[in-house]
């Protein structure tokens, strides 16, 4: 019984039939060539898309942690501000002066050890 191919008729021989099937067989295989590094492609991306969710809920809790330390620091520099202090240098002294009791409050966020607080530090809590 011979082969037929619907779409060619029966006027088709074998060898041409065979030739299609060849071409068929070598246009699958450069989709696949292509296709592979499509994919490996696409699964770098989620892996970056990974990364980038990571990196999204790390800056999330460093805020927050910013956030807990300024709630805690801003009734301090209030009450810098009732007892008199007028200028950001003034409130950093008065936080420099009460730096132990800050390491307590700041719960890891500390001034730096050399210098204490500065000016501009206050700025950045006060925002």
């Amino acid at each position: 019984m011979p082969f037929l191919v619907a779409e060619l008729g029966p006027e088709h021989e074998p060898f041409i039939l065979n030739l299609f099937a060849a071409f068929a067989k070598k246009e699958r295989a450069l989709i696949a060539a292509g296709a592979r590094p499509a994919l490996a492609a696409a699964k770098a991306r989620r892996v970056q898309r990974k990364l980038k969710s990571a990196r999204k809920e790390a800056i999330a809790v460093l805020k927050a942690k910013a956030d807990r330390h300024a709630a805690n620091v801003i009734p301090m520099i209030k009450e810098a501000q009732q007892a008199g202090a007028k200028t950001l240098r003034a409130i950093a002294e008065v936080l420099n002066a009460r730096a132990s009791q800050l390491r307590a409050v700041a719960a890891g966020m500390q001034p730096r050890p050399r210098t204490g607080w500065l000016a501009l530090e206050i700025v950045s809590l006060a925002e």
